[in-house]
């Protein structure tokens, strides 16, 4: 023990002699740092002009390099007072300001002064400044937080310190921003600038809050970039007294030609003249970026009312009048009201400095970061095989290969920015998702997730490869020119991905940690803290080999697997889009690329960074990359810029027991997801949107209706139904929801489910008719949706603000607001791409109530020619109680391609509904289709038309068409008499456009000058008078085979007028009826209306809904009342549309639009296209003809002036024209 204790004596002072070695080391190191920056300090100096400021990389402070020093008065959590600011670091050009340096009252020292910002409301001149001792700026004994101030050294009664010290920095090109000493602020000298993201001073991801803080450790190097380039004319702006810039805010600086830089000039000049300097132009990635408008947020009132107009088709009399009442609520005086007006103010305040960040009063973080259930719901997609085997190429290693060199080609005009912004029908689209697109990863957090984007993705060199539930880093960026990184060669990333598959025969099959990240994702964050902190020999091996995942660009997944044998390929490549092997998978990226062995591709995203439009993005640039590359197919990778591509790393990753047992867990987990999902793939032929675009509808609209057929027709039943919509067109926008089921809907699905089950008496025209207005409807409140004026969005937000408040509501609780937000709720999402051959997406559980399941999930392709659909759901027996009046006999169909196998499962069974809702959709459509209008065609007999595909037209009730024709043409004479024609394609074509014209038997005489007009421009000149004769001498012999049945037509048109007049006169009664039981029970209300509502104004009632059924009168149930009732709104146009005067109403509301309006060449044109009836249909058009006639009245000086301010005007009138649908839905 003795010995022991004489041992350790040793060693404890052989420690402390080396720690006091290590001491006095570090001072001397300190000491030599000290005098080598007194040195530096004495041979360099800052010279005085305007600047921008930014960051450098601070590790401990996980601060990235490039944020710019700004400060904005205008925000709530940045304005200190009336007179001061703090400071921030902000991401980008847009938010960081200009600053001015200028010599400081101490010798030796500067002032560093705001240059001003526009959105953020910050004035120029204030001071950048200090004080430990001053209230609120103290952060703990070491640092304070740093603020702006007015340009006097007492504001609000304290003393800041204003004069600082400018030195080099450590890192090269740098400076460090060090406070002097000032007694009354208490602030010792020598504190350094610095900015962290983290550490309490993260302000979001995208911006830091700047502090002050002693020693050398925590300061920050700087890096000043001075605004020196291209100088402009002189430009007197001046108004009030200021000296402006052309964009409206106050100029700080001018340039003092002979000194060669910028110099501050006195604010109290009348009247300066100002050199402007040329900052840094926008990237193209951003040039729209500005222009976009800011989502608007609605009113508590527009909302409640679009969403009872929702809920009404659902649900009986009863239920609605309850909910009603219960939605009135949140907008009288009371509790209630109270606290939803409270939510609301919330609401208002984030919108309010939204529009001062450019964001929106939507946390989407915290709608897709704060679920815990798995990412189930991850999107996949399958790649359509025809564009490889169109270039070439072929096989596993080739299509990994050069869809990585496409990506890697697609990232690099991400990152440098020159990517061309995305636009939609001539309309610009947020871009700032594809900032969060590559070298990112979400992140498990205990109750709320992460998601990271590297510090600089532009100096990220691998991406993540998984192979045999392996995981490989592979670096795929090596050094270039000008110190930028490149993609490495092509045949260098086949060399890496070569070495890959060759390791299967020596490598094994790895442990498959990937199934960990489709765990819940607390549990997942458990697993990933616990495997972080497995550490042999206390290294971070593990923590490294996650930063290496969270970093990659994005992920390839080389399956050693393919779906050849499989009895559906493109239903196995859906499903191995969507998990396939989930130890081969790592959920968490955005970008997941799967590869299976025989070389088809398909896809999963995570969902959090951002939505479809991006993807479909990413894959239009890698098809176009792969047939017109401009990556190099032929480089070797000797040729490539530096050394060779190091070889692939194996992440071999240390585990524990506990790791293995979460492993096993997560892979039972999985497969009992699996085991529960269900899914079918589905394509209708011969029948597409051109179809349904001839018939004078939206395809997407008449989709929908279709779908709501189908789910009648299974379960009995109207069901919720939910499309998505996009908001792009906003700034920071993503999605909104268009909730489908219409009352104009409702009466389509009814009148056409009691036809196909029970025969119901109906014309096919009538149906029309109702398709027609169903598809009309939707396409309108898809349009509001897409134009920022829904309301699904501001409903869930309110419903979280409330459950976090710990508010009930008991609309929240109500059966009506269920029925539409919770219980059945059909989810579905069109998809159009070259691309992609299918879209796959899981059921998931509801957001409002995560216990409940949605029934179904559909994504669907309108094509030109066929229809596709891919459904999933959860499987269960399908329930007798769920299908009173179900789908009949004939409605089932066998031919279903089901996962399973088999003909039964829910999905197949909507599946085989869909097909029958389609084909009476079919059925109504065709006869609609304009004369000329091609139809899917299979040829005829040599020399005679072309026969229609069976069920392609509908033929007529009491005569075939078709046979009429072949009748016709089998006549003797008729035969002999175009013998000579029959190798006239043009004979063939349109005497069977003739037969089947929806004119043929009921304005004969029409129908027959089209056929002979087409046959005299089409001909050829030598072939025209043969054919002009031809028609000429046919006619009389037609006419002989058509007129018994038009005869028959003319009497059943007869019919049918005599029926719509029967059912006119039927419809006035009901609607006379319901105004007189409308006008008694407000006559007996006004009894009990006693009290007023909130005292800021009459609040809208909800407009009376006419039933759909007149049969089943439904009785208008108004919201709340005030003192004085409220005046009845102008009843709606007959035409449908939304009148001019409301527009231009709406748009004199914005400044912008009445100055615009001031101009004399402008103010007619506007009043023009307020008026122009493609406005609300074709926006693009109707803009388009406005900016012609602009130009054609401008003249050639004062054009491109007034093509900009048109340019202006388009965001602003969009939303003028949301702000009319809005109102035109509310009536």
């Amino acid at each position: 023990k003795r010995l022991a204790d004489a041992e350790a004596e040793a060693a404890f002072r052989i420690v402390e002699a080396e720690k006091g070695r290590l001491v006095a080391e570090q001072a001397a190191a300190a000491a030599a740092e000290r005098i080598r920056r007194l040195e530096l300090r004495a041979q360099a100096t800052m010279a005085a002009g305007v600047y921008k400021i930014k960051t450098t990389a601070h590790e401990q402070g996980q601060q990235a390099a490039g944020w710019g020093l700004a400060a904005w008065h205008g925000l709530p959590d940045t304005k200190r007072s009336e007179s001061s600011t703090w400071v921030c670091v902000h991401q980008g050009d847009t938010w960081p300001c200009l600053w001015s340096v200028e010599p400081g009252v101490q010798a030796g020292t500067w002032r560093i002064k705001t240059g001003g910002h526009k959105e953020g409301k910050q004035p120029s001149g204030w001071g950048l400044a200090s004080g430990h001792g001053l209230k609120g700026a103290k952060r703990n004994d070491y640092s304070v937080w740093a603020a702006v101030v007015q340009d006097e050294a007492k504001v609000d009664g304290d003393e800041w310190c204003l004069d600082w010290t400018i030195v080099p920095g450590m890192k090269p090109n740098t400076w460090r921003i060090l406070t002097t000493e000032h007694t009354a602020a208490a602030q010792p000298a020598e504190w350094g600038l610095s900015a962290w993201n983290a550490h309490g001073a993260k302000r979001n991801d995208w911006s830091s809050k700047v502090a002050v803080h002693s020693g050398d450790e925590w300061p920050m190097d700087w890096v000043f970039e001075r605004v020196v380039e291209a100088v402009k004319e002189p430009k007197v702006v001046s108004r009030k007294g200021k000296v402006l810039r052309s964009d409206g805010s106050m100029a700080l600086e001018a340039v003092d030609t002979k000194a060669g830089h910028l110099m501050g000039i006195e604010k109290k000049s009348s009247s300066k003249v100002v050199m402007e300097a040329e900052v840094t132009s926008v990237p193209n990635m951003w040039k729209n970026q500005a222009s976009l408008p800011h989502l608007p947020l609605p009113s508590l009132a527009q909302s409640i009312k679009l969403m009872l107009a929702s809920i009404r088709p659902l649900v009986s009399e009863e239920v609605f009048a309850v909910t009603s009442q219960k939605a009135s609520k949140l907008l009288e005086n009371g509790e209630e009201g109270e606290r939803a007006a409270e939510l609301q103010a919330v609401l208002v305040e984030r919108d309010e400095y939204s529009m001062a960040t450019g964001g929106q009063y939507i946390n989407w973080d915290d709608l897709w970061l704060r679920p815990r259930g798995p990412l189930y719901i991850n999107p996949g997609g399958l790649v359509k095989n025809a564009l490889f085997k169109k270039a070439g190429i072929a096989g596993q290693l080739e299509v990994a290969t050069h869809v990585t060199c496409a990506t890697l080609a697609f990232m690099g005009r991400v990152l440098d920015e020159s990517l061309e912004p995305d636009t939609f029908k001539g309309f610009p689209l947020d871009m700032t998702q594809y900032k969060r697109m590559f070298a990112s990863s979400r992140v498990p957090s205990a109750g709320y997730d992460k998601f990271l984007v590297a510090p600089s993705p532009a100096a990220i060199r691998h991406i993540i490869v998984i192979r045999r539930r392996n995981i490989f880093k592979v670096e795929v960026m090596t050094d270039g020119e000008n110190g930028q990184l490149m993609p490495i060669s092509v045949d260098a990333v086949r060399q890496q991905l070569k070495t890959i598959i060759d390791m299967d025969s020596t490598l094994g099959v790895g442990l498959g940690l990937g199934v960990l990240t489709m765990r819940g994702r607390d549990e997942w964050a458990n697993d990933r803290e616990n495997l972080a902190n497995v550490c042999p020999n206390g290294t971070r091996t593990n923590a490294a080999y996650f930063e290496d995942i969270d970093t990659a660009l994005f992920t390839i997944c080389m399956d050693d697997d393919d779906d050849t044998k499989a009895a559906d390929r493109r239903v196995a490549g859906l499903r191995r889009g969507l998990f396939g092997d989930p130890h081969c998978r790592w959920y968490d990226k955005p970008m997941q690329l799967i590869i299976a062995a025989d070389g088809t591709m398909c896809s999963n995203a995570e969902h959090s960074w951002g939505d479809g439009l991006c993807f479909m993005r990413w894959g239009q640039e890698v098809a176009t990359e792969i047939m017109t590359p401009t990556y190099d197919k032929n480089r070797l990778a000797s040729d490539a810029p530096g050394a060779e591509a190091p070889a692939p790393t194996l992440l071999d990753f240390e585990v524990d027991f506990k790791t293995i047992d979460a492993v096993n867990q997560a892979a039972k987990e999985v497969a009992a997801w699996h085991e529960r999902m269900d899914l079918s793939e589905m394509t209708v032929k011969a029948f597409g949107a051109n179809d349904l675009k001839s018939a004078g509808m939206s395809p997407d609209g008449a989709v929908q209706s279709a779908i709501q057929l189908a789910n009648y027709l299974v379960n009995g039943q109207l069901s919720s139904q939910q499309e998505i919509a996009s908001t792009q067109g906003f700034k920071e926008g993503r999605l909104d929801a268009i909730r489908s089921v219409s009352h104009e809907s409702a009466a389509f699905v009814k009148a056409a489910a009691s036809r196909i089950r029970d025969g119901a008496a109906g014309s096919d025209a009538e149906l029309l008719e109702l398709l027609r207005a169903a598809a009309s409807k939707h396409s309108s409140m898809a349009r509001m949706a897409m134009m920022g004026a829904g309301f699904e969005q501001h409903i869930f937000i309110l419903f979280g603000l409330a459950r976090e408040q710990g508010y009930t509501f008991e609309l929240f609780e109500d059966e009506g607001f269920r029925s539409l937000f919770v219980q059945d709720v059909i989810k579905t999402t069109h998809l159009e791409s070259p691309f992609v051959d299918g879209m796959i997406i899981a059921p998931g559980n509801n957001f409002y109530d995560p216990s409940v399941e949605h029934p179904y999930v559909m994504t669907y392709n309108t094509n030109p020619d066929h229809i596709r659909f891919v459904v999933t759901c959860y499987k269960q027996p399908v329930s007798t109680e769920f299908s009173r009046g179900g789908a009949n006999a004939t409605s089932r169909d066998t031919s279903f391609k089901h996962l399973n196998g088999g003909d039964g499962g829910r999905a197949a069974e909507i599946n085989a509904s869909l097909r029958t809702a389609l084909a009476f959709v079919e059925q109504i459509v065709s006869p609609a289709k304009p004369p000329g209008t091609p139809t899917p065609s299979t040829p005829g007999p040599s020399g005679a038309p072309a026969t229609p595909v069976e069920g392609s037209v509908s033929p007529s009730r009491r005569k075939n068409r078709q046979r009429l024709m072949e009748h016709f043409l089998r006549s003797k004479e008729v035969s002999e008499q175009i013998a000579a024609f029959r190798s006239n394609a043009l004979v063939s074509e349109k005497l069977g456009e003739l037969f089947f014209d929806p004119l043929f038997l009921t304005n004969f005489e029409k129908a027959y000058a089209t056929f002979s007009k087409a046959m005299a421009v089409m001909a050829e000149d030598e072939q025209q008078p043969k054919l002009v004769a031809l028609a000429a001498s046919l006619k009389p012999k037609i006419f002989e085979f058509v007129a018994p049945q038009q005869s028959d037509a003319v009497s059943a048109r007869e019919e049918a007028r005599l029926r719509s007049a029967q059912r006119e006169e039927a419809l006035a009664k009901e609607q006379a009826r319901l105004r007189a039981q409308a006008k008694a029970r407000a006559e007996a209300l006004d009894q009990s209306w006693s009290s007023p509502v909130r005292p800021t104004g009459p609040v809208e009632s909800v407009s009376p809904v006419e039933p759909v059924e007149p049969v089943e009168p439904v009785e208008p149930v108004e919201l709340a009342r005030t003192a004085e009732p409220p005046p009845r709104p102008a009843p709606p146009r007959g035409d449908g549309k939304i009148s001019p005067k409301l527009l231009m109403k709406i748009a004199m509301e914005d400044p912008a639009i009445a100055t615009a309006m001031a101009h004399p060449k402008v103010q007619p044109l506007l009043g023009s296209l307020m008026a122009d009836p493609q406005l609300m249909t074709n926006p693009p058009a109707a803009f388009k003809s406005f900016q012609k006639r602009l130009a054609e009245s401008a003249g050639r000086d004062e054009a491109p002036k007034l093509m900009a301010l048109a340019q202006q005007l388009m965001p602003k009138l969009m939303g003028v024209m949301a702000q009319a649908q809005a109102r035109a839905q509310a009536q």
